[in-house]
């Protein structure tokens, strides 16, 4: 049975890596910036709805 051979050799693997780790972090870092920003400005609602009496007891 034939083996898959990739294409890529270690230096297209390195000169891509090296050109995420530039361009697509830098803009990676702006995109949580950003995103840090909007949460900022926007309340955000509770993680878990608040307990009321009898809430999970089964009490009815």
């Amino acid at each position: 049975m034939p083996r898959a051979v990739s294409s890529l050799s270690a230096g297209d693997i390195g000169a891509a890596t090296g050109a995420d780790a530039t361009g697509a972090g830098a803009a990676a870092r702006e995109g949580a910036e950003a995103r840090a920003g909007a949460a900022d400005a926007l309340p955000l609602p509770p993680l878990e709805p608040p307990l009321t009496a009898g809430a999970g007891t089964g009490a009815t």
